[in-house]
């Protein structure tokens, strides 16, 4: 257009005109797709690293569906789903220990419980698309623990209960008949007695006595 209006002599009237309105007409279509190219654009909340991404060019998008996962490499979000019997037991704000690999054990509290599943999934052919949502979130009190790396397998403890200063002793030493619960212990001479118990809480490694033993007790393993 700078050309044409230096060369405006060389034109015609009406070829002049028609020539601004053609310009007119372009520039108002090049501002158009500048907006149409500024509204595509997503912008994330938070800055991050694009760990996976759902769509493809060309694909049609359905309003609000996610299109990629973005990740705060930063700190660590523990992702869990433990059982139904487990989960009924468990509330935001627990305490957890979660063990990562040969990296060690770090505190955290539960942040986010998943949200409700109906048996039998849903969608097509009875498929449910997996998603954060379907997870007990597990934030850690450290951020991301030194040497940890994404995808790595770990293991949560959730703290329910919590007893101190309690007398424990590994299940295998626990013996049941008929009803009684008993336990062999052995005096400083070596020599072996029944003594009946009375249990208490119990998980996969330790067995809590309420009654029968007494701190520094010896007892027989099955």
């Amino acid at each position: 257009m700078i050309e044409v209006l230096r060369k405006q002599d060389e034109y015609e009237p009406d070829e002049l005109e028609q020539i601004k309105v053609d310009f007119e007409l372009k520039r108002t279509n090049l501002v158009e797709l500048e907006e149409a190219i500024a509204g595509a654009k997503l912008y994330a909340p938070f800055s991050g690293t694009i760990v996976s991404v759902r769509a493809k060019a060309g694909d049609m998008i359905e309003p609000y569906k996610p299109v990629a996962v973005l990740s705060d490499l930063t700190r660590l979000a523990v992702a869990a789903k433990p059982s139904r019997e487990n989960l009924n037991k468990i509330a935001v704000g627990m305490e957890a220990v979660v063990s990562i690999g040969s990296v060690g054990q770090f505190r955290g509290k539960v942040q986010r419980l998943p949200e409700a599943q109906e048996s039998g999934g849903g969608g097509i052919g009875g498929s449910q698309e997996d998603t954060i949502e379907n997870y007990m979130i597990i934030e850690l009190e450290d951020g991301w623990p030194e040497g940890a790396t994404r995808g790595m397998p770990l293991n949560v403890s959730v703290v329910v209960n919590r007893i101190e200063n309690a007398v424990v002793i590994p299940p295998a030493a626990l013996r049941s008949y008929a009803g009684r619960s008993y336990v062999q212990v052995v005096d400083e001479e070596g020599n072996k007695a029944e003594v009946d118990v009375e249990v208490g809480m119990q998980t996969a490694t330790q067995v809590q006595i309420v009654k029968g033993l007494t701190p520094g007790q010896k007892v027989v393993g099955r």
